[in-house]
């Protein structure tokens, strides 16, 4: 995945570019769905031209041809012809803004794409019209009726028979040159459309477009073998598109077969931009040497796992998601690596009533079960709690011990450093934050009365996931409490205590299965964002 503007221009999609289409292509899909079985929603269709327009002004054509095809295909299925051509007009007005858009042309180049487009979709119309005959003569003798309905409303109205002889004479000669002023009218109607939606697509995109679209990780292309270390880094630097200085550099250091490496260093001074290019991103200067391909996600290759859990599962089951994308045939003891990580008995648990600290682990041992040489883990722990970070610490410290794997740890933790082997510490311009070590959960002094009337009250709630399912497992029970005007509250727990569903109840995204939370009395359900 690449910037707008250094796009690859041959080959097939990689696997970037293929998330994109597909998750853009779901978005239009959606849109056109809703304007075809909504009535009067059909405006909304228009919100399709959005992540179309994107689509065209950061990637290949290719790119946004598989969008199109995937998006016109579920819309097909679902809502018929009338959503696929809702996504298929999508596409070209979200194509042609971003492409014009992307090569710096303007209104001029749109007015000209927009003729020729006028010219296409005619000559498909006058074509369709011409193969189906039994369909042309259908579809002219309902606008007859039409016509002719109209010139007698005409005729009633004292003088208007001249008016509706006229009428009827005009429609006559349409259908003798039926193809002419079909062409005409829609080269008319195509530019007029195109027009409005280049207007209001432009000032929508116009905010996207300073975005920048550097993504975490992008698969490397490479017909070597697989080894990913040793890795040998000389004077490696690394600047993002559009910025003036670099985010990393000069690195030089070596990674070597079996060892445990912690990075660490304050915000600022390019540990996941490190991460990245350790994972295959080039670096705009220096080198790195390796003895084959990087091999992200393959097996034997490099695994990465960063620090927000949500965004590394993809397996509705615990154990999907440890072989989820492993070649088919493969064997996993996926119970000894669920043990390994902490999890022992949840591979048939539900994902989505997973804590962040378990996801975390699981993302660890859907990384292990690739077997992989390099391992880098970023910042893991910091969305973990104690409990769940000790048994983190406990994985990693054994990871080169128990596998055959080089270990990169970054962490911004003095004390996670500890076990490994060596330490290699990133100085540069930083933001002034230093290394953190952990601090206890300060004490709330006791006898404190709140001063304010009460806001949020929690009456007995209690909340369960898959209720009445073999799946249903209890996330919070009885829970009470008091939330006064100007006062603050600390909530803490354990990883798989209930602080996120408790979290989503007090804002009302989650209705709790027993009990009560008002704001001001009333359901906070029924007054979001209030």
């Amino acid at each position: 995945m690449t910037a707008a503007g250094t796009q690859r221009t041959a080959g097939p999609l990689n696997p970037g570019e293929y998330a994109q289409a597909a998750v853009m292509a779901a978005l239009s899909a959606a849109t056109a769905i809703i304007a075809v079985v909504i009535p009067f929603a059909a405006g909304l269709g228009m919100l399709g031209t959005v992540p179309m327009g994107l689509l065209a002004y950061r990637y290949r054509l290719r790119v946004l041809v598989a969008a199109t095809v995937a998006g016109g295909t579920i819309a097909f299925l679902i809502a018929g012809l009338g959503g696929l051509m809702t996504v298929v007009f999508c596409a070209y007005i979200g194509g042609l803004t971003g492409i014009v858009k992307r090569r710096g042309r303007g209104i001029a180049t749109v007015l000209w794409a927009s003729v020729g487009a006028g010219i296409v979709f005619g000559a498909y119309i006058i074509g369709v019209l011409l193969l189906v005959g039994r369909l042309r003569q259908l579809i002219f003798a309902s606008m007859t009726a039409n016509i002719n309905g109209i010139a007698n409303a005409i005729a009633v109205v004292p003088g208007g028979e001249r008016a509706a002889d006229d009428l009827r004479t005009g429609f006559a000669d349409f259908l003798h040159y039926w193809p002419v002023p079909i062409m005409i009218s829609m080269v008319i109607h195509i530019m007029i459309v195109t027009l409005l939606g280049w207007w209001a697509l432009s000032r929508v995109l116009k905010r996207l477009f300073g975005i920048p679209d550097v993504h975490k990780l992008d698969t490397v292309a490479s017909d070597g073998p697989v080894a990913p270390v040793p890795a040998r880094l000389r004077d490696v630097r690394f600047r993002y598109p559009g910025t003036n200085r670099d985010a990393l550099g000069p690195v030089s250091m070596d990674i070597n077969p079996g060892e445990h490496v912690a990075v660490t260093g304050a915000n600022g001074s390019g540990k996941t931009t490190l991460m990245l290019t350790l994972a295959g991103r080039a670096p705009t200067a220096g080198s790195i040497d390796r003895p084959g391909a990087v091999g992200l996600g393959q097996a034997g290759g490099t695994a990465v796992v960063m620090q927000h859990p949500e965004s590394q599962v993809l397996g509705t089951r615990v154990a999907d998601d440890v072989v989820w994308g492993l070649p088919p045939g493969t064997t996993i003891d996926v119970d000894r690596l669920l043990a390994e990580v902490g999890l022992s008995g949840m591979a048939d648990r539900d994902t989505g009533g997973l804590s962040g600290g378990e996801l975390q682990r699981l993302a660890v041992a859907a990384a292990l079960a690739r077997e992989p040489a390099l391992l880098i883990a970023d910042e893991v722990t910091s969305m973990v709690d104690q409990q769940g970070r000790d048994v983190l610490l406990s994985v990693l410290s054994d990871l080169t011990r128990r596998h055959r794997t080089s270990l990169v740890h970054i962490t911004h933790y003095n004390d996670e450093a500890d076990s490994a082997d060596r330490v290699v510490r990133l100085d540069g311009d930083t933001d002034n934050i230093e290394m953190v070590a952990t601090a206890p959960v300060p004490i709330v002094a006791a006898g404190i009365e709140p001063e304010g009337p009460a806001v949020l009250e929690v009456h007995g709630v209690g909340h369960q996931y898959g209720s009445g399912t073999p799946w249903e497992s209890t996330a919070l029970r009885d829970i009470s409490f008091t939330v006064h005007e100007g006062e603050g509250v600390l909530i803490h727990g354990l990883n798989g205590s209930g602080k996120s569903t408790l979290a989503w109840i007090l804002a009302g995204l989650t209705v709790p299965t027993t009990g009560s939370c008002l704001l001001d009395g009333k359901p906070v359900a029924d007054q979001v964002g209030t």
